[in-house]
């Protein structure tokens, strides 16, 4: 298990944080990266017997065995989205479901601005990255939710409903999961 951004935690908050990986996997290998430098945390010990690996969970919604209330769901769209109705749609998701809001990434056609990837970890919104081009020829938004006792069908019904009032009235959410 590797606790990343320990910068932005207290040091009795990463106590608290291993105190729980070790409840929940007493064997588990705990590393606290710091500043992103974990490459030498993913290689494997010497001598260590390679461990039965559970069968990874493929599905575009997924709950966790150990938090059921603990859902993941994808949203894709195909035309540009308004950025301004996003960034005010996106404050109020945080205020309103900030504690469930687990994680939230994505790349989002914001028209000829280009696309900006978006990275949202729990309360911490960083700061969006506007790329120069595309990735790929495909120029389509797409966005993934780990949220906690929230409908994935309503993030996704909200998110369309605040693009419309923003004037995207032809703007469709489509949930992948």
């Amino acid at each position: 298990m590797i606790i990343t951004k320990p910068d932005l935690s207290t040091q009795q908050d990463v106590a608290r944080c291993r105190v729980v990986i070790r409840t929940l996997n007493p064997t588990a290998r705990i590393i606290v990266s710091r500043l992103g430098e974990a490459s030498a945390a993913l290689a494997p010990d010497e001598g260590q017997q390679e461990l039965r690996r559970e069968p990874v969970l493929r599905g575009p919604t997924v709950a966790s065995q150990s938090h059921p209330s603990v859902r993941s769901t994808s949203l894709a769209f195909d035309t540009p989205l308004d950025w301004t109705g996003f960034g005010v749609w996106l404050s109020m998701l945080l205020h309103v479901h900030g504690s469930n809001v687990l994680r939230i990434k994505g790349l989002l056609n914001i028209g000829d601005a280009g696309p900006v990837v978006m990275n949202v970890a729990q309360h911490v919104v960083h700061p969006p990255e506007h790329l120069p081009r595309w990735p790929s020829l495909e120029h389509r938004s797409s966005l993934v939710f780990i949220a906690r006792a929230i409908d994935p069908e309503r993030i996704a019904h909200s998110l369309e409903t605040f693009q419309h009032a923003a004037g995207r009235s032809d703007l469709r959410v489509q949930r992948l999961g």
